[in-house]
C-alpha cells in the first residue's frame, strides 16, 4: 500500500517535471520563432531552481530509474 502511494507519488512528481521543463522550452521556441528580438525570456530566481530541479529529475529518472 505505502510503495504504490509513492510510486504514484514519483510518477506525478516526474510528470509534473516534464510540463515544467516542456513549458520554459515552448516559451524559448515561441520567443525565437516569433521574431520579437527586442523582448529578452527572463526567468526569476524561484522559477530557475524549480526549472533546473525539475532537469535533474527528469535526467535522474532516465539514467538511474526509480527505485523503490
Amino acid at each position: 500500500m505505502l510503495i504504490s502511494l509513492i510510486d504514484k507519488l514519483l510518477f506525478i512528481v516526474f510528470f509534473m517535471s516534464v510540463l515544467n521543463l516542456f513549458r520554459h522550452s515552448w516559451e524559448i521556441f515561441r520567443r525565437l520563432r516569433g521574431g520579437d528580438w527586442n523582448k529578452k525570456y527572463e526567468i526569476g530566481t524561484t522559477e530557475l531552481i524549480l526549472l533546473m530541479m525539475s532537469l535533474s529529475y527528469l535526467l535522474s529518472t532516465i539514467f538511474v530509474g526509480v527505485k523503490i
